[in-house]
Protein backbone atom coordinates (compact mmCIF):
# COMPACT_ATOMS: atom_id res chain seq x y z
CA UNK A 1 0.00 0.00 0.00
CA UNK A 2 1.23 3.67 -0.85
CA UNK A 3 0.06 4.77 3.06
CA UNK A 4 2.75 6.72 4.61
CA UNK A 5 4.15 5.62 8.13
CA UNK A 6 2.31 7.47 10.89
CA UNK A 7 5.49 8.25 12.65
CA UNK A 8 8.98 8.49 10.57
CA UNK A 9 11.79 6.62 12.16
CA UNK A 10 14.02 9.49 13.39
CA UNK A 11 15.99 9.24 16.64
CA UNK A 12 13.14 10.58 18.62
CA UNK A 13 10.51 8.19 17.09
CA UNK A 14 13.21 5.38 18.23
CA UNK A 15 13.28 6.51 21.51
CA UNK A 16 9.64 6.89 21.96
CA UNK A 17 9.15 3.09 20.65
CA UNK A 18 11.23 2.42 23.66
CA UNK A 19 9.25 3.97 26.10
CA UNK A 20 5.96 3.09 25.70
CA UNK A 21 4.25 -0.38 25.07
CA UNK A 22 1.14 -1.48 24.80
CA UNK A 23 1.37 -5.04 25.17
CA UNK A 24 0.68 -8.01 27.70
CA UNK A 25 2.39 -7.89 30.93
CA UNK A 26 5.36 -5.69 29.80
CA UNK A 27 5.17 -2.86 32.23
CA UNK A 28 4.24 -4.48 35.27
CA UNK A 29 7.39 -7.17 34.84
CA UNK A 30 9.43 -3.88 33.95
CA UNK A 31 7.74 -1.76 36.78
CA UNK A 32 9.06 -4.78 39.38
CA UNK A 33 12.90 -5.11 38.13
CA UNK A 34 12.91 -1.13 37.92
CA UNK A 35 11.68 -1.20 41.65
CA UNK A 36 14.30 -4.08 42.57
CA UNK A 37 17.32 -2.29 41.13
CA UNK A 38 16.52 1.01 42.77
CA UNK A 39 15.41 -0.87 46.34
CA UNK A 40 19.20 -2.44 46.07
CA UNK A 41 20.55 0.56 45.25
CA UNK A 42 19.02 2.41 48.37
CA UNK A 43 20.81 0.20 50.61
CA UNK A 44 23.82 1.53 48.93
CA UNK A 45 26.20 3.64 49.99
CA UNK A 46 24.29 6.39 49.57
CA UNK A 47 21.45 4.83 52.02
CA UNK A 48 21.27 7.82 54.60
CA UNK A 49 20.92 11.33 52.39
CA UNK A 50 20.26 9.50 48.58
CA UNK A 51 21.79 10.37 45.77
CA UNK A 52 20.13 13.98 45.41
CA UNK A 53 16.50 15.42 44.55
CA UNK A 54 15.71 14.77 40.93
CA UNK A 55 19.27 12.58 40.16
CA UNK A 56 17.32 9.37 39.92
CA UNK A 57 17.90 9.63 35.92
CA UNK A 58 21.05 10.89 36.19
CA UNK A 59 22.30 7.68 38.07
CA UNK A 60 19.80 5.49 36.62
CA UNK A 61 22.44 3.56 34.53
CA UNK A 62 25.16 3.02 37.18
CA UNK A 63 22.55 1.10 39.63
CA UNK A 64 20.07 -0.95 36.80
CA UNK A 65 21.86 -4.32 36.79
CA UNK A 66 18.39 -5.76 35.61
CA UNK A 67 16.81 -3.01 33.92
CA UNK A 68 19.48 -2.91 31.75
CA UNK A 69 19.88 -6.26 30.48
CA UNK A 70 15.80 -6.41 29.62
CA UNK A 71 15.67 -2.47 28.52
CA UNK A 72 19.03 -1.13 28.05
CA UNK A 73 18.10 1.49 25.41
CA UNK A 74 15.22 2.83 27.25
CA UNK A 75 14.71 6.11 28.70
CA UNK A 76 14.21 5.61 32.41
CA UNK A 77 13.08 8.72 34.25
CA UNK A 78 11.32 7.40 37.23
CA UNK A 79 11.04 4.55 39.54
CA UNK A 80 6.73 4.79 38.77
CA UNK A 81 6.78 4.49 43.08
CA UNK A 82 7.70 7.58 44.55
CA UNK A 83 8.45 6.42 48.13
CA UNK A 84 10.88 4.23 46.33
CA UNK A 85 12.00 6.75 44.75
CA UNK A 86 11.87 9.28 47.08
CA UNK A 87 14.12 6.76 49.44
CA UNK A 88 16.54 6.45 46.47
CA UNK A 89 17.09 10.27 45.75
CA UNK A 90 16.73 12.01 49.38
CA UNK A 91 17.53 8.36 51.44
CA UNK A 92 16.67 7.02 54.47
CA UNK A 93 16.09 10.70 56.26
CA UNK A 94 14.61 11.92 53.45
CA UNK A 95 12.05 8.79 53.08
CA UNK A 96 11.49 9.01 56.97
CA UNK A 97 10.58 12.87 57.04
CA UNK A 98 8.31 12.58 54.03
CA UNK A 99 6.77 9.51 55.63
CA UNK A 100 6.53 11.17 58.80
CA UNK A 101 5.08 14.54 57.60
CA UNK A 102 2.00 12.80 55.75
CA UNK A 103 1.83 10.13 58.55
CA UNK A 104 1.22 12.66 61.18
CA UNK A 105 -0.92 14.78 59.65
CA UNK A 106 -2.99 11.82 58.26
CA UNK A 107 -3.13 10.22 61.73
CA UNK A 108 -4.07 13.35 63.65
CA UNK A 109 -7.06 13.62 60.93
CA UNK A 110 -8.33 9.91 61.77
CA UNK A 111 -8.10 10.89 65.71
CA UNK A 112 -10.01 13.98 64.86
CA UNK A 113 -12.55 12.14 62.74
CA UNK A 114 -13.34 9.46 65.50
CA UNK A 115 -13.81 12.92 67.99
CA UNK A 116 -15.92 14.06 65.64
CA UNK A 117 -17.87 10.90 64.87
CA UNK A 118 -18.24 10.60 68.65
CA UNK A 119 -20.00 13.81 69.43
CA UNK A 120 -21.80 13.78 65.93
CA UNK A 121 -20.76 16.81 64.34
CA UNK A 122 -21.40 15.49 60.80
CA UNK A 123 -19.92 18.94 59.41
CA UNK A 124 -16.83 18.68 60.63
CA UNK A 125 -16.06 14.73 60.20
CA UNK A 126 -17.50 15.35 56.26
CA UNK A 127 -14.74 17.89 55.85
CA UNK A 128 -12.37 15.62 57.41
CA UNK A 129 -13.19 12.46 55.54
CA UNK A 130 -12.80 14.09 52.00
CA UNK A 131 -9.45 15.58 53.11
CA UNK A 132 -8.15 12.07 54.34
CA UNK A 133 -9.62 10.24 51.25
CA UNK A 134 -8.06 12.72 48.90
CA UNK A 135 -4.88 12.41 50.76
CA UNK A 136 -5.29 8.56 50.54
CA UNK A 137 -5.90 8.70 47.10
CA UNK A 138 -2.48 10.86 46.64
CA UNK A 139 -0.77 8.45 48.78
CA UNK A 140 -1.87 5.38 47.09
CA UNK A 141 -1.37 6.45 43.49
CA UNK A 142 2.11 7.52 44.71
CA UNK A 143 2.57 3.54 45.03
CA UNK A 144 2.04 2.79 41.29
CA UNK A 145 3.13 6.11 39.66
CA UNK A 146 4.90 9.55 40.23
CA UNK A 147 1.96 11.76 41.40
CA UNK A 148 4.73 14.20 43.43
CA UNK A 149 6.62 14.78 40.16
CA UNK A 150 3.29 15.71 38.45
CA UNK A 151 2.54 19.41 39.10
CA UNK A 152 -1.61 18.90 39.06
CA UNK A 153 -1.19 16.22 41.48
CA UNK A 154 1.13 17.59 43.68
CA UNK A 155 -0.86 20.72 44.03
CA UNK A 156 -4.01 18.96 44.84
CA UNK A 157 -2.12 16.41 46.96
CA UNK A 158 -0.61 19.19 49.12
CA UNK A 159 -3.31 21.54 50.03
CA UNK A 160 -5.51 18.73 50.74
CA UNK A 161 -2.27 17.86 53.42
CA UNK A 162 -2.25 21.42 54.41
CA UNK A 163 -5.57 22.28 54.82
CA UNK A 164 -6.10 19.24 57.23
CA UNK A 165 -3.13 20.00 59.17
CA UNK A 166 -4.96 23.83 59.24
CA UNK A 167 -8.05 22.33 60.73
CA UNK A 168 -6.45 19.93 62.72
CA UNK A 169 -4.34 22.61 64.59
CA UNK A 170 -7.23 25.00 64.96
CA UNK A 171 -9.42 22.03 66.91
Amino acid sequence: SNTPPVLVDTPESRELKSVTDIGGNYSIRRRLVLWEDALKECFGGDFFFGKGTDHYELFYHESAELSDKNWGSTLVRFVNNDFIQTFYENGFLGILGWLGIWGIVCWQGMVACCRFFRTGDVGELGVRIGLMACILCFLIEAFFEFPTRSPCAMFVGWSALGMLLGINLQS
